[in-house]
């Protein structure tokens, strides 16, 4: 597959924004894309910031993802999800995000299921995540939001951190409603205030 790389100037002075709010922002498939030095800001996006779609396993390194510099910021949709293949994340912070839950979507099975930042659909194989942080996230709705969660596939989780102390009303760092068999693996990894 291919790689894109996007090299800012600086977390706190490089970003990039998901101005159409319906649309992804990056649609990986079996593809790769490396982030440095920038912050990936959510305003309102009722899709996912990036979208994986392959039948293999795509890459993402070095990601920040930011609710925005002004305080207040709402999504309406998962941060990254993961439609068919697998995904391999490496290096990311999830931070400073306000959800809410699109009621828009809210008849269709998959929103009605699964909601959380990281979400892994149907036809999910595998989702890796290594080196990560979660934190800060608010949720306004009544309903219950986990960090990630899972309708199929495996997940692996290495060397991150989960602050739980963020979440308002139910939620969890990991929720699983698996189709079919589906396992959930993870080695160094704090659960923070859950």
């Amino acid at each position: 597959g291919s790689i894109l790389s996007l090299i800012g100037e600086g977390e706190n002075s490089s970003s990039i924004i998901q101005k159409d709010y319906s649309y992804n922002l990056f649609i990986l498939k079996d593809s790769q894309l490396n982030t440095s030095q920038l912050t990936a800001e959510i305003w309102g996006a009722e899709t996912a910031l990036i979208q994986i779609d392959g039948n293999q396993m795509s890459k993402l390194n070095g990601l920040r993802v930011s609710g925005g510099k002004l305080e207040g910021q709402l999504t309406y949709g998962p941060v990254i999800e993961v439609i068919n293949g697998g995904l391999n994340i490496i290096d990311i912070i999830i931070k400073d995000i306000v959800m809410i839950i699109n009621e828009r979507n809210s008849n269709n099975d998959n929103r009605s299921n699964l909601k959380g930042l990281i979400e892994m659909k149907n036809n999910a194989n595998l989702l890796q995540l290594e080196k990560f942080q979660i934190r800060n996230i608010t949720n306004i709705n009544k309903e219950s939001l986990s960090a990630i969660a899972i309708n199929a596939g495996n997940l692996m989780l290495k060397e991150g951190i989960f602050f739980g102390e963020a979440y308002t009303y139910s939620g969890n760092a990991i929720r699983a409603i698996a189709q079919e068999q589906s396992s959930i693996d993870v080695e160094g990894v704090i659960f923070k205030g859950l």
